[in-house]
């Protein structure tokens, strides 16, 4: 392990000052082009985004016309199975009339 100040214990203060301005400069470098790229990324990624976005809008209202479809037809489909019973509780009533009747003598 090396020690990064053993190569500048012999500089003065204004020596010393001048280097660590210098590292901050280039510090200061580093972080603009980092920003620069993260702006120009940014710019690519907006348009992808934000269509994303509005296809993600438009299919959860498709979701819910979908939702209010599907529970309309639940509820017919409940009504269906509803008269269905009922036919068929007439249709036994009706054979037992007819089972009746014909078990009586003529």
């Amino acid at each position: 392990m090396t020690d990064e100040n053993a190569n500048t214990a012999d500089l003065t203060d204004g020596q010393k000052l001048d280097q660590v301005l210098a590292r901050l400069s280039n510090l200061d470098a580093r972080l603009a082009t980092l920003e620069a790229r993260a702006e120009d990324r940014a710019r690519e990624t907006r348009p992808k985004f934000d269509t994303i976005i509005s296809e993600l809008a438009e299919l959860r209202e498709g979701q819910r016309d979908t939702t209010l479809r599907l529970d309309w037809i639940e509820s017919r489909l409940d009504q269906l199975a509803l008269d269905v019973l009922d036919v068929r509780a007439a249709q036994r009533r009706l054979t037992d009339r007819v089972d009746d009747l014909e078990q009586r003598p003529n």
